[in-house]
């Protein structure tokens, strides 16, 4: 009996109604506009701050674990633009799908917060590590291009992204 019980909510989960979202796919951006924010559903939001892209909390499955999401993500992650930096605010599966980081491409850098190392593995991409405290941003997540500083904030992670020169 004790072990029906325990299988009540993941039953109950996959019995979630299913709505689709209000909007699908990415909206048109105004690139004259220093900030712009796509809510993607659950936790993720596209931010783009001036010429730079950032994700926070990456989860465009379909399910966590085998429980559907009741609204699908809005994005797939071959609809997003190039993403220059993600922020996972912390490591539960809702807030960090290592396959969607996986497919946001190599050059994608990944802050993640302290007490996150166990999983660094599941992240593919060379550029990751968690800031530390009172550190703008660990020097192995330089930006693409020079002459980038942006702040990011997301939850308790607080990191300043800078590329001064060429490497």
């Amino acid at each position: 009996m004790r072990h029906i019980l325990a299988l009540l909510p993941l039953v109950c989960g996959c019995l979630v109604a299913h709505e689709e979202p209000a909007v699908r796919g990415l909206p048109r951006d105004d690139r004259a506009a220093p900030l712009s924010a796509v809510w993607v559903g659950h936790a993720t939001v596209l931010l783009r701050i001036g010429n730079q892209t950032v994700l926070t909390d990456p989860n465009l499955s379909g399910a966590i674990l085998i429980v559907p999401r009741e609204t699908p993500a809005s994005l797939r992650p071959s609809e997003l633009p190039r993403v220059d930096v993600v922020v996972i605010s912390h490591m539960h599966m809702d807030h960090f799908d290592a396959p969607t980081v996986g497919k946001l491409g190599r050059d994608t850098a990944v802050v993640f917060p302290d007490g996150g190392q166990a999983y660094a593995d599941e992240i593919l991409q060379p550029r990751k590590a968690p800031p530390r405290p009172g550190q703008s941003c660990p020097d192995s997540l330089p930006l693409p291009r020079p002459g980038v500083r942006k702040i990011v904030k997301y939850g308790m992670i607080e990191a300043s992204i800078t590329r001064e020169t060429e490497e």
